[in-house]
């Protein structure tokens, strides 16, 4: 016996000099050896206690299990209760860790009713840990019951006088909420652990995992010092030489580093991590980390070794003993395979890994595969399989009493996303439930947030406005500040949906200040970008403008002139610069935009390429030198990586036509847009949203060659396929239906086109009453009106339109500036001198913008030419119908509508001038090809047929 207590206090003395332990192992094995053969159970238990910490924190899991079983059997022979209390929960601890989770629960069990019976306070609150930690995995209803627990065990070790016992469980217990009371919980034991001198291993263990916790709630809104903090953490875990606990940072860092786009550090952080637990043959752990490392891999679009190293994470699990793990890293393996856009692998491999997961009698985890299984089968295209997936999932949830928020969340954003919205407002209210707003404020405002937007999606806008203030209120008791803006941006949106102008400029500048009263230089990427498109969708164009040029170079320094977010706020920029005039500034941030760009990281710009991002750095800057190349290198790096089914090559296309649109390449917009209307179609099904809007852009790369007939009839089905899905006052219900009637209005149906856009502004008046969409609807209907003779009602409404244009989006916007043509086109007869002014000042606008060789310029040339031509300006008149006309047969053809119009303003131009039979020849050759394009019962042949007609009687 004297050798044994030889041992121990040798162990004791020497529990973190490793190397000395090291050195001595055998003799401690033989010491534990003699203390099983001799039956020694106070012996062995002293032994266990002293190497406990050492052989937990160098991963020697092998010796400590078969340590623990004697240790136990001894304990149970000699009916140490106390003892055998302390032993069963360190074993459930190990058998959990090692993946036995039905071993693991029943030893902690086990464990808490031996300690009941009379164990002392501290054994009581370890305890509860073992078993808070495992319920917490394991059972449904796990996250309450293990809180529960914690605050028991917590009341424990304070009668026990135990401070870093208390540290440790209030860390696991703020680790389980969230928002400040989380931050305060932690910061408390940190103060806990930090007070006690001299410090202990436990207390310096524990501060190593609490400050890798305040790290990750730092992260979320303050990056810098999260990230700070998680290297301290490290720092501590390295010093003390805990192996397993300095891989568990590692991967936190990792995962930090994936969400911040930094795939290529996330590696190799995930790589040391793997060496660390492959030395310590920490099999369950390591298999976690191969499959983290995969999907880091498959983010950097290395494919092969991604799927190489999940395999590798399989391997180490068995299927049979482990399912729930093995479904885990099917799980994961999964995940790379749906990256790659290998949709069918991945399904399989879902479908697989659900049903290891059930047999892991998991629920709630299982119902996390099946939500990732849906989101697979819908962007295979398989729309009602995954709703009848995600409808499965919820109701798994509901048959097994799952009361895990974050899983009926996750439930609720898939639900949302397939369109079910009833079904994920019955997620969010399960959430609602679930959540306590007192205790987690912060969660309980996001959730209502989403739910807002729902509410929002179904036209339910007076019930969204209430929930958006619900969530700001809540949030900004969370004390989440940056949260609180992206909502209160989300009301201001709302309420300008709602006709509510004035209370969504006022919400938004409200939003506006808080951003800047927490400091606009501590706002991340994406908080400034919610703060400029709000602005810019309300029109606020110069705010907008200040917003970014006051944030865009303090964003450059922090994240780099080439990161993802802040090339997309430069490219917001540079939009709402265009929007007020600032053209030559606005090209130059969109030359930077482009060069960033395509310098990213191989030259050809293919890492951004194959982010969201890039489309909208692409589609706001569509009209911009540079534009089409790079939509070209986002397609093309689309499509090198992802199958020709997948949704995203489906966008990257989108995107290419878009910018080919606004370049006036309608034949290269109408060779992308077909194709991608019926593949989206196929792969999707006619009413899904992506397939609209698909159809929606064919329509109007129709609509812009003249194929009149062809774009009505895809309007036409879009807008009964919207009314019925999402009603008919849906604001793109009605943009649907304003898009037939200028199809209709272009065929030359006036009286029906005339009553569908009537009809379409009165119902835009009640819903939308100051929106871009009123403006556009109801300036076709002035030039209708004025076209069929009504002159005094169609100026009326011009100029109402015009004064609500400059009023909301402020007087050099594009939208005014479209409003100020139509009262130029609509005055032409009446006020020819106001008319030319108008147009005259919108021509050079255009001309700016788009460029002199552009159909919009050439659209406004037109009209001037036209009121030129009234104010008898004939030699100007004829000089720029004759340049108009020139430049518009090269763009957009010699038959084109548009392009006819101006021939027979040339030749009304030549015989004012004199010039006779410049006259006759253009003037035959329009009325030839109008009336083969139109038809001769068209309108606007028959109208240009009088006009020639009375100017050639004046001849005679």
């Amino acid at each position: 016996m004297a050798n044994i207590a030889g041992e121990i206090v040798f162990a004791r003395a020497h529990q973190h000099d490793f190397k000395a332990l090291l050195a001595k192992s055998g003799d401690l094995s033989t010491a534990a050896e003699a203390a099983w053969q001799a039956r020694d159970a106070d012996g062995l238990h002293e032994l266990w206690r002293a190497l406990d910490d050492w052989l937990t924190a160098t991963g020697q899991w092998t010796w400590l299990a078969a340590l623990l079983d004697r240790v136990v059997a001894l304990d149970r022979e000699a009916a140490k209760s106390d003892q055998l209390s302390a032993a069963l929960a360190a074993r459930a601890g190990l058998r959990s860790e090692m993946g036995e989770a039905h071993e693991a629960l029943a030893d902690a069990d086990e464990a808490v009713s031996l300690a009941r019976t009379g164990a002392d306070a501290k054994t009581l609150g370890d305890a509860l840990m073992q078993q808070a930690a495992i319920v917490d995995e394991t059972t449904n209803g796990g996250p309450r019951l293990a809180m529960e627990m914690e605050q028991e065990a917590l009341r424990c070790y304070e009668l026990a006088n135990e401070p870093a016992e208390q540290a440790y469980a209030i860390y696991r217990i703020a680790g389980a909420s969230s928002g400040p009371d989380s931050e305060r919980g932690l910061l408390r034991a940190l103060t806990l652990v930090s007070s006690i001198r001299p410090s202990t291993f436990l207390a310096r263990r524990y501060r190593g995992y609490i400050l890798t916790a305040l790290g990750i709630r730092r992260i979320q809104t303050k990056k810098r010092d999260g990230f700070r903090l998680l290297e301290e953490g490290l720092r501590v875990k390295r010093e003390m030489g805990d192996m397993r606990a300095i891989a568990h940072s590692l991967k936190l860092m990792a995962q930090v580093e994936v969400e911040a786009g930094h795939e290529s550090s996330a590696v190799a952080l995930l790589r040391e991590a793997d060496g660390i637990l492959s030395r310590l043959g920490a099999d369950p752990a390591r298999s976690r980390c191969l499959s983290s490392l995969a999907r880091a891999l498959a983010a950097c679009r290395a494919f092969q070794e991604a799927l190489e190293t999940a395999e590798q994470a399989l391997e180490l699990v068995s299927p049979e003993a482990e399912p729930g793990f093995y479904g885990v890293v099917l799980h994961d393996r999964a995940d790379v395979l749906r990256a790659q856009g290998q949709l069918g692998e991945a399904i399989d491999a879902y479908r697989s890994a659900a049903e290891h997961k059930a047999r892991g009698d998991n629920r709630a985890d299982e119902v996390v595969t099946l939500l990732a299984l849906a989101a697979a089968e819908d962007e295979a295209g398989h729309r009602a399989e995954a709703v009848a997936v995600a409808r499965g999932a919820l109701a798994k949830l509901r048959d097994n009493g799952v009361e895990r928020a974050t899983t009926w969340h996750s439930a609720g954003r898939l639900l949302e996303s397939l369109g079910e919205r009833a079904e994920a407002l019955s997620a969010y209210g399960r959430v609602l439930e679930l959540v306590s707003p007192e205790a987690e404020p912060g969660f309980y405002g996001v959730v209502l947030h989403d739910r807002a937007d729902v509410l929002r999606a179904q036209g339910q806008l007076g019930e969204a406005i209430d929930a958006y203030r619900s969530a700001a209120e809540h949030k900004a008791r969370g004390d989440n500040r940056a949260d609180e803006v992206v909502t209160l941006l989300a009301l201001a949106a709302a309420e300008d949906e709602a006709g509510h102008r004035a209370e969504a400029v006022a919400v938004a500048r409200g939003a506006l200040a808080k951003l800047r009263d927490n400091g606009v230089e501590r706002a991340t990427p994406g908080e400034v970008y919610a703060a400029l498109d709000t602005l810019i969708e309300l029109g606020e164009f110069a705010t907008a403008v200040t917003l970014g040029r006051e944030t865009l170079p303090g964003l450059r320094r922090r994240y780099g002139s080439d990161e993802a977010e802040v090339l997309v706020i430069a490219s917001a920029l540079s939009y709402a610069l265009d929007q007020t005039a600032q053209f030559r500034s606005a090209r130059r941030l969109s030359a930077d935009v482009f060069r960033e760009t395509r310098g990213r990281a191989d030259g050809s710009g293919i890492r951004i390429a194959l982010l969201p991002e890039g489309e909208a750095i692409a589609r706001n800057l569509s009209h911009v030198p540079g534009a089409r190349e790079f939509a070209e290198a986002i397609a093309a790096a689309r499509i090198r990586a992802y199958p020709a089914t997948h949704s995203i090559v489906y966008s990257g296309n989108a995107t290419q036509a878009i910018v080919r649109l606004d370049t006036c390449d309608y034949r290269g917009a109408l060779d992308i847009a077909r194709p991608l209307a019926r593949s989206c179609q196929r792969a999707m099904g006619r009413s899904v949203a992506e397939t609209l809007s698909a159809y929606d852009l064919l329509s109007l790369v129709l609509f812009r060659m003249a194929d009149y007939r062809a774009a009505v009839r895809i309007d036409e089905a879009n807008a009964h396929i919207r009314s019925r899905l999402l009603g008919r006052f849906a604001i793109p219900a009605l943009v649907s239906k304003a898009g037939v009637a200028s199809c209709l209005f272009a065929l030359g149906r006036y009286r029906r086109a005339i009553a569908i856009e009537e009809e379409v502004l009165q119902d835009l008046r009640t819903h939308a009453p100051s929106g871009e969409d009123l403006i556009w609807v109801g300036g076709n209907l002035a030039i209708a009106l004025s076209e069929t003779g009504q002159r005094e009602r169609s100026e009326e409404l011009a100029v109402e339109l015009l004064d609500l244009a400059r009023s909301s989006y402020g007087p050099l916007s594009t939208v005014a500036t479209d409003a100020a043509v139509t009262v130029g086109q609509v005055m032409t007869e009446t006020r020819p001198e106001l008319s030319a002014g108008l147009l005259r000042q919108a021509l050079d606008t255009s001309a700016r913008r788009y460029g002199t060789q552009h159909h919009e310029t050439y659209r406004v040339g037109v009209a001037l030419a036209y009121a030129m031509l009234k104010l008898g300006q004939y030699d100007d008149a004829a000089h720029l119908a004759s340049r108009v006309s020139a430049g518009a047969s090269k763009l957009i053809g010699p038959d084109h509508p548009d392009t006819l119009r101006c021939r027979v303003l040339v030749a009304l131009a030549a015989r004012e001038r004199g010039r006779i039979a410049q006259f006759e020849d253009v003037a035959a050759d329009a009325l030839t090809r109008m009336s083969t394009v139109l038809g001769i019962r068209h309108p606007r042949y028959v109208e240009a047929k009088a006009q020639l007609r009375s100017a050639h009687s004046l001849r005679t």
